[in-house]
């Protein structure tokens, strides 16, 4: 897997919205904290939130999107917030600049697709952490968490008191039901040997649970090294209830495969970032 060069100060940051866009008054905040922390920032025309529930049409993001990935002045990109939409610009993304001089990716939720297309595709490791649309609602420890790995510090994985050892393997996922949406394409192809990073929120337990038992019939927990959990934040419950926990419904579907709670990541304010595609 390859790792994208680190970060300098100065370096220039663009912003770009390949899912949905965001407020433009988020934006400059956005624009300001990352210039406090000494980078320079490029906002793409169509990061700005429109009307619609896209920002500007497919081609249009995913143009402005492939001028960060080529851009020789470009070191890092920030997709400005999850939403939707990435399901629509991923296949008309070229990444064969991008893989011969790569650069760090940011993003989580519905940006779970790329992170997944960068790892099982392109080869190349990216960032599960903030993105800019809640920048100014970001704890400043988590945001310099987010600097330290842009520029090549060892930072670890933030957990809360599980002392369970995390297992060993390359990490991919993200999003639940981004994951699931994956299921047959080749942005999810082979999962063997790696451990699985998952997080949700706003769902239904029998959702989850359902999601889980396709990923099991699909065959992509079968080889897992191991799974670790984030944050399932604002999960409901039918009436009548499935009555199963998280913890359950995943300890059920993963068998003899080591599950790991408690990984401090996911739609919360405390969305400490990692590298996805490391090696645990």
């Amino acid at each position: 897997m390859i790792t994208p060069l680190k970060l300098q100060k100065g370096d220039l940051i663009s912003i770009v919205a390949p899912s949905s866009g965001v407020d433009n008054k988020s934006l400059q905040a956005a624009k300001r904290i990352i210039e406090r922390f000494g980078y320079r920032v490029h906002i793409s025309a169509y990061a700005v939130k429109k009307k619609t529930y896209l920002p500007a049409s497919d081609k249009k993001r995913a143009a402005e999107f492939q001028k960060a990935l080529d851009h020789t002045e470009v070191k890092a990109i920030f997709c400005a917030r999850g939403g939707y939409g990435m399901h629509r610009t991923i296949d008309l993304l070229c990444f064969k600049k991008f893989k011969k001089a790569p650069k760090w990716i940011v993003g989580f939720s519905d940006i779970t697709l790329l992170h997944l297309h960068l790892q099982n595709v392109v080869g190349v490791k990216s960032i599960h952490g903030p993105m800019p649309s809640r920048f100014k609602d970001t704890p400043k420890k988590v945001l310099k968490h987010l600097f330290m790995l842009l520029e090549g510090h060892d930072m670890p994985i933030i957990r809360g008191k599980s002392k369970t050892r995390l297992p060993s393997g390359i990490l991919i996922g993200g999003n639940l039901s981004m994951i699931h949406s994956a299921i047959g394409s080749s942005s999810l192809k082979k999962t063997k040997n790696k451990v699985l990073f998952i997080e949700e929120v706003d769902e239904y337990y029998y959702a989850i649970d359902r999601m889980v038992q396709s990923l099991k019939r699909a065959d992509l927990l079968k080889g897992l090294s191991g799974i670790v959990v984030g944050s399932f934040t604002q999960i409901k419950e039918t009436r009548p209830g499935l009555k199963k926990s998280v913890n359950t419904i995943l300890k059920d579907a993963s068998g003899k495969i080591p599950v790991v709670f408690g990984i401090q990541s996911g739609h919360i304010k405390r969305n400490y970032p990692f590298i996805l595609g490391q090696k645990l």
